[in-house]
């Protein structure tokens, strides 16, 4: 009895789950990422914080912009891009990419600093808590096209969805 209850309530959530990634769906998101867990030469101390908002075009595939703050090493960062990302079938699970436009600050120097052009990749899962909200956990790699070595970034970011 215990089996097929779980099974029951299984099937029922992945099936209000997949009602969310149908086409001329909207999507708002909030994230937090690099807490300190970004990797390359440049960086000892980061966060970043950044707002989402997408459409579904189709069935499972969301166009997205999204704007951000960060701090890293004294010096203040912002960003804004445009990605996609593709929910598979009647799970939670997505990948994404994208291209972000940012401005980073030199050494806490306003006004000083360098246009970055980057390409996100990501993977991650949504996890409904309810029939409209996620917690979307992701790892993620950012691929800096103007300067691979020093602003590349591997990491772990978690957000906060809203699909309606």
């Amino acid at each position: 009895m215990k089996r097929i209850l779980l099974t029951l309530i299984a099937s029922v959530a992945l099936i209000s789950a997949h009602a969310q990634f149908e086409q001329k769906k909207k999507y708002i998101n909030a994230s937090v990422s690099e807490l300190n867990m970004s990797f390359n030469d440049k960086t000892d101390l980061s966060g970043n914080f950044n707002l989402a908002v997408g459409y579904f075009v189709d069935n499972n595939f969301l166009v997205k912009g999204d704007v951000g703050y960060g701090y890293a090493d004294e010096s203040n960062r912002f960003n804004a891009g445009l990605g996609t990302r593709y929910y598979f079938q009647r799970n939670g699970v997505f990948v994404g990419v994208g291209g972000n436009l940012s401005w980073r600050e030199h050494g806490g120097y306003r006004g000083h600093g360098k246009w970055l052009v980057d390409v996100p990749a990501e993977v991650g899962y949504a996890f409904f808590i309810n029939r409209h909200v996620t917690i979307e956990p992701a790892l993620y790699y950012k691929v800096c096209l103007n300067e691979f070595k020093d602003y590349s970034e591997a990491g772990f970011k978690i957000g906060f969805g809203v699909y309606f």
